[in-house]
């Protein structure tokens, strides 16, 4: 099997597992062997445990080794889906596209890595036909009224969205926001190379 296939075959494999009674059954379930939950919330932990995994096949498996963070992405931003992954946010656009693609997920929960990532590291995008490959641009703290991070560019990009303190008791105030934008696979830079 191709090895950049593997974590996304291995999402699917896994998740008709993670639904139903042995997803509930504590600590040796089969959620907490694929899942690490080590720095989740206990209030995320257990809605992860306790509510349906979402009716559909994800779309993506989002990596960033430098802080171990592996999770599944879906298409939309409802609870189910947030509760079991990350979703691709509505009206942003799709992966492998020109434009920028925002991703969501529970500060609590998979994206509590976030506060680690560092400008420069390396984000994964696996897909089923192939992986896409960005680097981490910048990092910043805004205000939930500033949606312009979201807006269409004109380069492939990624936006990963999340509440902020990571830390916070409550309703966060503020987001916290990761932007990456794609590396050149070499073939496309050998292709950027030859029409000069």
């Amino acid at each position: 099997m191709n090895t950049r296939r593997c974590g996304f075959v291995i999402w699917l494999l896994a998740a008709p597992l993670l639904d139903g009674p042995s997803a509930t059954a504590g600590e040796d379930s089969v959620a907490d062997q694929v899942v690490d939950m080590s720095t989740w919330s206990p209030t995320r932990i257990a809605a992860y445990r306790n509510h349906a995994m979402p009716e559909q096949t994800p779309l993506a498996v989002l990596k960033i080794p430098s802080i171990d963070l592996v999770v599944p992405v879906f298409e939309g931003t409802s609870e189910s889906i947030l509760d079991h992954g990350a979703g691709r946010i509505e009206g942003t656009s799709h992966f492998g596209t020109l434009g920028n693609t925002g991703i969501a997920a529970h500060r609590d929960g998979f994206f509590r890595a976030l506060r680690h990532v560092k400008v420069g590291a390396v984000l994964q995008v696996e897909l089923p036909q192939t992986t896409l490959t960005y680097r981490v641009v910048s990092t910043r703290v805004i205000d939930p009224s500033q949606t312009s991070v979201l807006g269409p560019g004109d380069e492939p990009s990624i936006t990963l969205v999340t509440c902020y303190p990571f830390y916070f008791v409550g309703s966060a105030p503020q987001r916290f926001i990761v932007r990456a934008t794609r590396v050149a696979t070499d073939e496309e830079s050998r292709l950027a190379r030859a029409r000069r």
